[in-house]
């Protein structure tokens, strides 16, 4: 489905990032895998997207900053060729109540979780508007739109990722770029299953955002996953500057 395709994942560490990375790869992608810190975890990506027979490499880049953002795409660039598919999934998480949010933590949200995505979208397009072809797929979440206590720089960042996703798609249309939205919620991953066992019992915490949900149930990195891809197909070639939820109906909007 993506044969010839070069795709970048920001944010490609455990769980939703690395499955996006693999299912692309397994659609025919060529996948560059980017993360702040830690290499180990990307390089076993890369390794794995290497045995399927597609080309890879990582990355270490933070995507708040530009100049490190410039080397990422020069370097992606040379060794892999233009990006055709962004997935902006870096995601930066900071809970605490507004009173006692300090400056320099609002301001890091914003980097990482805001500015990420507008450096990464400006770096890639260029290639995108000259190949007429491009998908970008950024993420949102339920606590921009549930208004959830304690969360207010990242429920800001992720109503401002919206409105970046539907300005960005309306003025990308004309060159045949999608840009659209995932929104995840009750999705099974190691940081939910550890916020389980922080607060009282990891089974009864994830009993209980079951019954939350009217599917009864988690979602799966991998449900994340076949949202992403079909955005970037042919198929949803017709789909521009919308948020899709996936969260098994614990917020319909």
């Amino acid at each position: 489905m993506l044969e010839g395709k070069i795709a970048l994942v920001c944010g490609a560490g455990p769980d939703i990032g690395r499955t996006n990375a693999l299912a692309l790869a397994r659609s025919g992608a060529d996948v560059a895998v980017n993360v702040h810190r830690n290499r180990d975890v990307i390089e076993q990506t890369a390794d794995e997207i290497r045995r399927m027979g597609r080309r890879s490499i990582p990355v270490l880049a933070d995507i708040g900053d530009p100049q490190q953002v410039g080397e990422m795409l020069r370097q992606i660039e040379g060794e892999l060729g233009t990006v055709d598919i962004l997935i902006n999934n870096a995601i930066l998480r900071f809970d605490s109540p507004f009173l006692e949010v300090p400056i320099a933590g609002w301001e890091t949200v914003l980097r990482t979780n805001l500015t990420g995505p507008m450096l990464c979208s400006q770096a890639v397009l260029p290639g995108m508007i000259k190949n007429g072809w491009g998908r970008i797929i950024n993420f949102s979440g339920i606590s921009g739109y549930k208004g959830n206590a304690f969360r207010v720089p990242i429920a800001t960042v992720k109503m401002g990722i919206v409105g970046f996703t539907r300005s960005l798609a309306s003025e990308m249309g004309p060159h045949g770029i999608t840009v659209n939205a995932v929104s995840p919620a009750g999705i099974e991953t190691s940081r939910y299953r550890s916020k389980g066992a922080d607060t009282y019992n990891e089974d009864n915490y994830i009993r209980s955002q079951e019954a939350q949900t009217p599917l009864r149930s988690l979602g799966k990195p991998d449900h994340i996953a076949s949202t992403c891809l079909f955005l970037c197909s042919e198929g949803a070639g017709y789909i521009t500057g919308q948020t899709i939820s996936v969260n098994g109906g614990k917020y319909m909007n």
